[in-house]
C-alpha cells in the first residue's frame, strides 16, 4: 500500500493508513470522506466507512462501486479509473 521514497536527505516510512494499520489501531487499511455543503459537517472516516451516511444506509442501496488499483502502482498515492461520474441529491439523483 505505501512506497518508500529516499533521498539524499531523508527517508520517509510508510503512509500513514499503513501505519495505523501495522499497529493495530485501524482494522482495515482505508479511508473514506463524506463530503457535503457548508450547512453540514463534512468528515474523514478512518479504518472504516459509515454506511448510514450513504444514500439508502448501505453500499447495496447506495450503488457504491469499489474500484481496484492498477497493478503496478510504485507511482501512485491515489488513482481512479471512472468511465463516468454522476452528480445528484436524493430526490434527483
Amino acid at each position: 500500500m505505501s512506497r518508500k521514497w529516499v533521498s539524499n536527505n531523508y527517508t520517509t516510512g510508510p503512509l500513514f493508513i499503513e501505519f495505523l494499520y501495522n499497529k493495530n489501531k485501524i482494522s482495515n487499511k482505508m479511508f473514506s470522506f463524506y463530503m457535503t455543503d457548508k450547512s453540514k459537517d463534512s468528515f474523514v472516516d478512518i479504518g472504516f466507512m459509515d454506511q448510514a451516511r450513504m444514500l439508502g444506509g448501505s453500499i447495496a442501496s447506495s450503488g457504491f462501486i469499489w474500484m481496484n488499483m492498477p497493478k503496478d502502482t510504485s507511482i501512485l498515492f491515489w488513482f481512479g479509473r471512472a468511465t463516468a461520474i454522476r452528480f445528484g441529491d436524493e430526490t434527483n439523483p
